[in-house]
């Protein structure tokens, strides 16, 4: 017979399993949870079937360039040169390939990067920026309901959807609330965990966020640390010492993605196109109505809507300056509309500021923090009518609100009336934001008039919550009618996209992918490049259906902006006198061709080369592996030579002759960017190979940031420990 210690250690479990099954931390966490997968699938579902996708650049070097990365190499066994499209290029080239990108590596595991996998984690991103601002605004003292409100406008933030086939613009909404939870001292900064964690989402969000958007970010993000530390006045080594520490090592941690990029791309035309971004009253209607294709907006279709869910709109309106949440509102809003609204008579000067000259979309790339200021604005205004402290009274304040609520109707009616959506596509919208002005208008009056003795704070408590649950129906409501009148920027069928883009689905390509990536004898042809030749010809989708199939081909959709490699190739194929006979010399199996001491070649050489395998060079391939290849070259004579690959900063070559001695030689570009190579005389064994320049400093750096952070770690476990004994 057992005595009772024995049945402790059991009755403590279950009190224990009792006590969190009870928790209201648990409820809440249930609750949250099942709203957004609700969400999910009232929104994603077909994404998760494999029914439908994003269209537009969703299929192009998005998918390739992270499909090569993660299945013909990985985080520590990298494909350093891509060989599917064009002449090859660095994978290191391009900061948009998601190489690097451990949420893109984790979904891997359950198979090729397919379209349909990135659809999924298209998914899964809004999920994740739903939570993030849920936590935010929990870490920033909101009450639950609140939170929850917060949490369903931000899975409806506009970049998930009409920016849903740039992936990298749509992460940028899912990482940034959380970016803000790790830049607030009301952070868990004393936790051993804390500084990890940060740094994980700081490194993760700089790897899988769009370039032009990390930029913008920059000048948003240091107002929001100021006003920060002036609303919480935190001790320096309490909030901003690990927050840099935090930040330090997560840019260590970028180094070998950003350290060979910058050294590979440098010499090219980084200009680019003028900034296209216009705002007008028609842009003005797309924070209430849709966006599509057939309407006089003015924008690219995937950059045209402000999209905010009517509540958002509404109770911005209620925000109380008082509230710390309205203050960091302002520190996001501010900078971004001043440095984001092209209406502003000094937009084109905020150009010239670093960094920003470099995208084109930089209207776009401040949207998200005006949209999030609109939430935070929205969550004071909601906290303030729905406060169990104090009624909500009628103030000139309140009136006020309550005026320019009923002047929101009245606006956007006289947009809709002039706009060119159908009556449909504005009655529902209008009628969804009269309701919520009616409803707030009706909750403030009626919890005004009621008798203060007799309307106890219970009852009120009662009433802001069914206030609260409205709301937040009303804002999944405005979300989904506004996601489902716009379908065409972000739901397309997939395999007729597929089928329209590549010429056949993804699975099927990938089903019957060729192996080339294995040691061969020779670098395979290149699918050749049409006669009648355009730049959209040579950018052609199509062509990526190379990266999945494992054939190659010289057209292909890629963004190598800043390459001068690429640059040269590009006029050599599109202008050049010998642009025809160079393009049927690219789509050579790897071929070496004999050049003048300058590198230039004539159209009778290159058709020689083509119809008649004479190239002026006795070389016979032995091996080949992307960014390795082997001749055995005869030569009587000293010889410039041009191989039909693209050079790159990084290429090597040497020639060992039958003495075993090797001679190292020089890889340049060619006048038609690509490898030229000067070759000594004599038969020797000619070796290429391809390694990105900084990526072994780059990985040094990335050493050192995990020691920073190990020791960090360590710091604090001994600090606290210290702490907790002295106590």
């Amino acid at each position: 017979m057992s005595s009772p210690s024995d049945s402790r250690p059991s009755s403590a479990w279950l009190l224990t399993v009792e006590r969190v099954l009870s928790s209201t931390a648990l409820r809440r966490g249930i609750t949250l949870t099942a709203c957004i997968v609700l969400l999910q699938l009232a929104v994603f579902l077909t994404f998760y079937t494999g029914q439908s996708i994003p269209p537009y650049d969703f299929l192009g070097a998005y998918a390739g360039d992270a499909f090569v990365w993660w299945t013909d190499g990985g985080f520590f066994n990298r494909t350093e040169w891509v060989p599917y499209v064009w002449a090859g290029y660095p994978s290191a080239s391009g900061l948009q390939n998601s190489g690097w990108y451990l949420p893109t590596g984790i979904i891997t595991l359950f198979g090729p990067y397919s379209l349909h996998l990135a659809a999924i984690l298209a998914a899964m991103h809004v999920a994740f920026g739903a939570y993030g601002m849920y936590f935010l605004l929990r870490v920033l003292r909101a009450p639950f309901f609140v939170a929850l409100f917060a949490s369903v406008a931000m899975f409806f933030g506009v970049g998930f959807f009409s920016n849903a086939s740039h992936i990298d613009i749509a992460r940028a909404y899912a990482w940034m609330p959380w970016v803000l939870l790790v830049l607030t001292p009301l952070w868990k900064w004393n936790r051993w965990w804390s500084i990890p964690v940060a740094t994980l989402i700081v490194w993760q969000a700089l790897t899988g966020i769009y370039p032009g958007t990390t930029v913008a970010a920059v000048y948003v993000l240091v107002p929001w640390v100021v006003v920060v530390c002036l609303v919480y006045r935190p001790r320096v080594t309490a909030f901003l010492l690990p927050l840099a520490v935090s930040g330090v090592v997560a840019l260590l941690l970028s180094m070998p993605r950003l350290l060979p990029y910058f050294l590979l791309n440098g010499g090219g035309d980084v200009s680019r196109d003028a900034d296209s971004s216009r705002f007008t009253p028609s842009v003005l209607g797309t924070v209430l109505f849709s966006y599509d294709y057939k309407y006089d907006i003015p924008n690219d279709v995937t950059m045209r809507s402000f999209f905010i869910p009517v509540a958002v709109l509404v109770l911005a309106l209620f925000a109380r300056w008082s509230d710390p949440l309205c203050k960091l509102a302002c520190a996001l809003g501010v900078p971004a509309l001043l440095l984001g609204m092209p209406f502003l008579p000094w937009y084109n000067a905020v150009q010239s500021l670093p960094g920003l000259g470099l995208s084109r979309f930089t209207m776009s790339d401040f949207k998200l923090f005006l949209v999030l200021a609109a939430i935070l604005l929205a969550c004071s205004g909601l906290r303030r009518l729905t406060s169990t402290l104090t009624q909500p009274r009628v103030t000139r304040g309140m009136a006020v609100s309550l005026t320019l609520a009923s002047l929101l109707v009245i606006g956007f009616s006289v947009l809709a009336v002039s706009g060119r959506q159908t009556k449909s596509e504005v009655v529902y919208p209008l009628l969804l934001l009269g309701f919520v002005v009616a409803l707030v208008t009706v909750f403030v009056v009626y919890n005004n008039a009621r008798d203060s003795k007799w309307f106890a704070s219970s009852a009120r408590g009662g009433l802001a919550t069914l206030f609260s649950i409205v709301i937040i129906l009303a804002t999944a409501g405005s979300g989904l009618l506004w996601a489902y009148t716009t379908p065409g920027p972000w739901n397309v069928n997939r395999e007729a996209i597929e089928l329209k883009a590549y010429g056949a689905t993804i699975d099927s390509l990938i089903s019957q992918r060729a192996d080339n990536t294995g040691e061969l004898t020779q670098r395979p042809a290149r699918a050749p490049l049409p006669e009648d030749l355009t730049r959209k010809l040579l950018y052609n989708r199509q062509g990526n259906a190379a990266f999945f199939s494992g054939e190659y081909s010289v057209a292909g959709y890629i963004n190598l902006r800043g390459s001068e490699s690429l640059d040269t190739l590009e006029q050599t194929l599109l202008t050049s006198d010998i642009r025809h006979e160079f393009a049927a010399f690219l789509a050579l199996p790897g071929t070496i061709l004999a050049v003048s001491e300058e590198g230039r070649t004539t159209k009778t050489a290159l058709s020689d080369c083509v119809q008649n395998e004479d190239c002026g060079v006795d070389a016979t391939p032995v091996s080949y592996s992307p960014g390795e290849y082997v001749y055995q070259v005869s030569l009587t004579n000293p010889t410039v030579t041009n191989l039909n690959e693209a050079y790159f900063p990084g290429w090597s070559a040497e020639a060992c002759f039958a003495d075993g001695d090797c001679v190292p030689l020089t890889p340049e570009l060619s006048p038609y960017g690509t490898i030229q190579l000067a070759l000594p005389s004599g038969d020797f064994e000619l070796s290429l190979s391809y390694s990105p320049p900084g990526r072994g400093a780059g990985w040094v750096l990335f050493g050192s940031g995990l020691m920073i952070l190990l020791v960090t770690i360590a710091t604090t476990v001994v600090t606290t420990r210290r702490r907790e004994v002295t106590e």
